[in-house]
């Protein structure tokens, strides 16, 4: 078997200035997506070269699920003491509740910052350091790849916040669980799962496009736990439903929802568990087939 020769690209040989090149190319929906999945936050770009006091934050953002302010800084190079402090500037100037440094490389003291400063703040601010490369096997086009270095340890902020009494268990129970199924997920080999756990009731699974993704539900104080399938563009929920009797024939109790006057659209099914170790295998294999089958037909 012959096989192709991988090569390392130089950044700056795609992407020759941070702010015309690189950032503009991350904004786009469909390559801010390559980010969200890596980080496990859904990112929405609300503002590119956003003026913040006398500079301007390469990209403001939002996380769609918990509404939190983005701030995310490129670097096109190895990290500096300079684009640390304007990432914390930024932080602070715009009360965002999440920062992404993108780099080409990390310095030991810059990486040690950032996981001092995850380590010992509250759950406010949550910073992401994250690695950008440029590959390419032979002739074929380069891909690029984020490889995230320094994250939030959400446990331990959720613990620190709790003994402020800033979480309820209520929360705490809801993260224990969400934790337990990424356990439950990962010990399967399901790498789709990237998603960190959350104090929410719900757990978001990104399948290749920011206009649908698979939502899973539980509610500590009852049974039900839900696999839904969430649409963000009435056309693609229209298309759907022109197959709509071979997807239900294929998956069973489906109740489909069309609301024309929500921005997003719902293909969900319901059942009930009394104990988490049955919820995550019936959670988890919904999961498989909602992606075998509506993905057959979202790429028809």
């Amino acid at each position: 078997m012959e096989l192709g020769k991988l090569e390392k690209i130089e950044l700056r040989e795609v992407w020759r200035h941070e702010a015309l090149d690189f950032t503009r190319w991350l904004a786009r929906k469909e390559n801010i997506a390559l980010l969200s999945k890596e980080i496990g936050i859904d990112i929405e770009v609300i503002e590119t070269e956003m003026s913040v006091g006398r500079y301007n934050v390469d990209i403001y953002a939002r996380d769609t699920e918990s509404n939190k302010k983005i701030v995310i800084e490129n670097q096109l190079e190895n990290t500096n003491h300079d684009h640390l402090g304007k990432m914390l500037v930024y932080a602070a100037g715009l009360d965002a509740d999440i920062a992404i440094w993108i780099v080409k490389d990390v310095n030991e003291e810059h990486k040690q910052a950032v996981e001092w400063l995850n380590d010992n703040s509250f759950e406010k601010i949550n910073i992401f350091l994250v690695k950008v490369e440029l590959w390419q096997i032979d002739n074929s086009p380069i891909a690029p790849k984020f490889q995230v270095i320094c994250e939030p340890n959400n446990w331990a902020k959720v613990l620190k916040q709790q003994s402020k009494e800033n979480v309820s268990d209520l929360e705490l129970k809801q993260m224990e669980y969400w934790q337990g199924f990424v356990d439950y997920a990962k010990s399967k080999d399901k790498t789709y799962i990237s998603q960190r756990p959350s104090i929410y009731n719900w757990y978001v699974i990104r399948i290749g496009s920011s206009d649908y993704k698979i939502k899973l539900v539980h509610s500590v104080n009852s049974d039900m736990i839900r696999c839904q399938l969430e649409i963000f563009n009435d056309e693609i929920y229209k298309k759907l439903e022109q197959y709509r009797t071979e997807i239900d024939d294929k998956i069973n109790g489906l109740e489909w929802e069309y609301l024309e006057d929500r921005k997003v659209n719902r293909i969900s099914c319901n059942n009930s568990s009394k104990d988490n170790a049955s919820s995550y295998v019936w959670l988890l294999d919904m999961v498989d087939r909602f992606k075998e089958v509506f993905l057959d037909y979202l790429n028809k």
